[in-house]
């Protein structure tokens, strides 16, 4: 039996030699890829951001810039900015002023509806209709 075995070994080595061809593995290529954030084996729960892992779910990566994420911010440039009192244009933050009916006020504690300006800690607005906090009688 190992005759037999060395006779077959033998011959695939000479077969491969007398063809010019030289047995040897095939070599592991690592081969740069376009969609470097994309895994296919499984949906990933982090990215990265400027070369370091980050949590989608709880940062914001702006502009290779790891963020924690805060209620009513967005990225713009490398940092974040309040949707509701700010814009954003080409990386760069402006103030927005709000208005109802000519009075100016402030998003973060009051919203205007009907031309009207409401304060959030006494009213809320659901689904296009006023309501008050204390009760729930809709106005």
């Amino acid at each position: 039996m190992a005759r037999f075995v060395l006779s077959i070994s033998l011959v695939v080595l000479l077969f491969g030699i007398t063809l010019g061809e030289q047995i040897r593995p095939t070599p592991f290529v690592i081969r740069p890829t376009p969609l470097i954030h994309r895994c296919p084996a499984a949906k990933q729960k982090w990215r990265y951001c400027g070369g370091e892992r980050y949590d989608r779910v709880a940062e914001f990566c702006c502009d290779g810039v790891k963020l924690a994420k805060e209620p009513f911010k967005r990225c713009c440039g490398k940092r974040l900015y309040d949707i509701e009192s700010e814009g954003c244009r080409n990386g760069f933050v402006f103030g927005k002023e709000k208005r109802c009916r000519g009075r100016t006020y402030d998003p973060k504690d009051s919203f205007c509806h009907r031309c009207q300006v409401f304060f959030h800690n006494e009213f809320v607005y659901c689904d296009g209709s006023l309501y008050p906090k204390t009760s729930r009688k809709q106005i």
